[in-house]
């Protein structure tokens, strides 16, 4: 890694990720606020209106609020945020560079191909784990202004196995800018290919044969019942910590071999 790159583009990219940072808190908040009996109840009457939509969004019930919070963000909304902002990243990041010259640059400048990406995929994972733990700062600030006496403890649990499950898709979105052709083709890609991954959990909750697709996205390693009541749960999110270094490594080898 080189840490003056590193420091320069963590500055720049402060104010860019503000408003993608202030919506995954003002969604963190807003779910523990929809855990109020007036708003559950609310939710509760659609959830009996429409099951099966419930179910396919991961929205299945709300025995306490940790379970309450992790249906409505965790299933469906924080995954397509973090689709859209790793795909952002990695475009502004890593395919832009490269495009443009500046990658060319940071060579000439004397430092490694390897270092440079590094520095830069780092920046790129880092953008997306952010976005997660902006939404849980959002739950627990939100669960300290409605619900006083309850534990942070669970919600914290969840959102850090999420954090840990999410990581592959900004590594593959890097490793996508990496092989594309442009930064515009590198960001369809990777939203194209993420949302799949997305879309494989989806129908992974429905009965039949497509319960067989959880095996093809890493989303299905995020346990929530077993993270919140602390029966477990990292052990299955830390899986995604060696699909995210493969996805770099490959990443890393593609760039070595690429012509700037």
């Amino acid at each position: 890694m080189i840490p003056s790159l590193f420091g320069f583009r963590f500055r720049q990219r402060l104010l860019p990720q503000l408003p993608a940072l202030l919506l995954s808190l003002l969604l963190g908040a807003l779910a523990v606020f929809l855990y109020r009996p007036e708003q559950l109840a609310g939710l509760q009457a659609l959830r009996q209106e429409l099951p099966d939509v419930f179910t396919f969004l991961g929205m299945e019930g709300s025995p306490h609020l940790a379970a309450h919070t992790g249906g409505l963000l965790y299933g469906f909304l924080m995954p397509l945020a973090v689709i859209f902002r790793a795909a952002s990243s990695a475009h502004e990041l890593v395919a832009r560079p490269l495009a443009d010259g500046r990658a060319a640059m940071y060579l000439a400048s004397g430092h490694r191909r390897g270092a440079i990406l590094l520095t830069l995929c780092l920046l790129v994972l880092l953008e997306s784990l952010f976005l997660a733990l902006a939404s849980l700062l959002g739950q627990a600030l939100s669960a300290l202004v409605f619900f006083p006496g309850a534990g942070l403890a669970p919600l914290a649990r969840q959102g850090l196995g999420f954090a840990l499950v999410v990581l592959p898709f900004p590594a593959l979105a890097s490793l996508l800018a990496v092989r594309a052709a442009s930064p515009r083709s590198a960001w369809r890609g990777s939203v194209l290919i993420l949302s799949a991954f997305l879309l494989f959990s989806l129908f992974a909750r429905l009965p039949g044969w497509t319960r067989a697709l959880r095996f093809l996205t890493p989303l299905t390693l995020w346990k929530g019942a077993l993270l919140s009541s602390g029966a477990g749960g990292f052990s299955d999110a830390l899986w995604a910590l060696p699909l995210t270094a493969v996805f770099l490594v490959l990443a890393l080898l593609s760039f070595s071999r690429s012509e700037l």
